[in-house]
Protein backbone atom coordinates (compact mmCIF):
# COMPACT_ATOMS: atom_id res chain seq x y z
CA UNK A 1 0.00 0.00 0.00
CA UNK A 2 1.17 3.70 -0.99
CA UNK A 3 -1.69 5.72 -0.08
CA UNK A 4 -1.29 8.34 2.16
CA UNK A 5 -3.66 9.35 5.18
CA UNK A 6 -6.07 11.07 3.28
CA UNK A 7 -5.85 9.08 0.39
CA UNK A 8 -7.63 6.41 2.74
CA UNK A 9 -9.92 8.85 3.97
CA UNK A 10 -11.04 10.31 0.91
CA UNK A 11 -11.58 7.12 -1.05
CA UNK A 12 -14.89 6.91 1.46
CA UNK A 13 -15.82 10.15 1.18
CA UNK A 14 -18.12 10.03 -2.02
CA UNK A 15 -20.01 7.16 -0.50
CA UNK A 16 -20.86 8.97 2.60
CA UNK A 17 -20.57 12.72 1.46
CA UNK A 18 -23.52 13.75 2.74
CA UNK A 19 -23.20 12.37 5.91
CA UNK A 20 -22.01 13.82 9.05
CA UNK A 21 -18.16 13.68 9.20
CA UNK A 22 -18.34 15.74 12.72
CA UNK A 23 -21.08 16.68 15.04
CA UNK A 24 -19.72 19.40 17.08
CA UNK A 25 -20.90 20.29 20.74
CA UNK A 26 -23.04 22.70 19.32
CA UNK A 27 -25.15 21.03 17.38
CA UNK A 28 -23.59 22.26 13.87
CA UNK A 29 -22.64 19.34 11.42
CA UNK A 30 -19.86 18.56 9.11
CA UNK A 31 -20.39 16.38 6.30
CA UNK A 32 -17.52 14.60 4.34
CA UNK A 33 -18.57 16.66 1.58
CA UNK A 34 -17.93 19.66 3.02
CA UNK A 35 -14.51 18.24 4.93
CA UNK A 36 -13.56 17.14 1.64
CA UNK A 37 -14.33 20.86 -0.11
CA UNK A 38 -12.64 22.51 3.12
CA UNK A 39 -9.40 20.57 3.02
CA UNK A 40 -9.25 20.51 -0.74
CA UNK A 41 -9.36 24.57 0.10
CA UNK A 42 -6.58 24.77 2.30
CA UNK A 43 -4.24 22.53 0.62
CA UNK A 44 -4.86 24.76 -2.46
CA UNK A 45 -4.15 27.88 -0.47
CA UNK A 46 -0.77 26.37 1.12
CA UNK A 47 0.56 25.53 -2.20
CA UNK A 48 -0.51 28.76 -3.68
CA UNK A 49 1.44 30.16 -0.56
CA UNK A 50 4.60 28.47 -2.29
CA UNK A 51 4.61 25.57 -0.56
CA UNK A 52 5.78 21.99 -1.59
CA UNK A 53 5.28 18.11 -1.87
CA UNK A 54 7.72 17.52 1.82
CA UNK A 55 7.74 20.97 3.11
CA UNK A 56 7.08 21.41 6.95
CA UNK A 57 4.21 23.18 8.65
CA UNK A 58 3.17 24.12 11.80
CA UNK A 59 0.72 25.59 13.64
CA UNK A 60 -1.05 25.80 16.61
CA UNK A 61 -4.52 25.41 17.02
CA UNK A 62 -8.00 25.15 18.58
CA UNK A 63 -9.81 21.98 18.42
CA UNK A 64 -11.95 23.13 15.24
CA UNK A 65 -12.83 22.12 12.75
CA UNK A 66 -10.36 24.09 10.64
CA UNK A 67 -8.19 22.74 12.17
CA UNK A 68 -8.88 19.44 10.78
CA UNK A 69 -9.40 20.96 7.30
CA UNK A 70 -6.09 22.37 7.79
CA UNK A 71 -4.48 19.10 8.79
CA UNK A 72 -6.40 17.21 5.74
CA UNK A 73 -5.45 19.61 3.30
CA UNK A 74 -1.49 19.18 4.12
CA UNK A 75 -1.85 15.55 4.21
CA UNK A 76 -3.53 16.08 0.64
CA UNK A 77 -0.70 18.75 -0.70
CA UNK A 78 1.98 16.42 0.43
CA UNK A 79 3.30 18.60 3.09
CA UNK A 80 4.13 16.91 6.32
Amino acid sequence: MNENLYALLAGHFPAVADAPCLILPNGRRVSYAEMESQSARYGNLLVAAGLKKGDRVAAQVEKTPEALYLYLGCLRAGLV
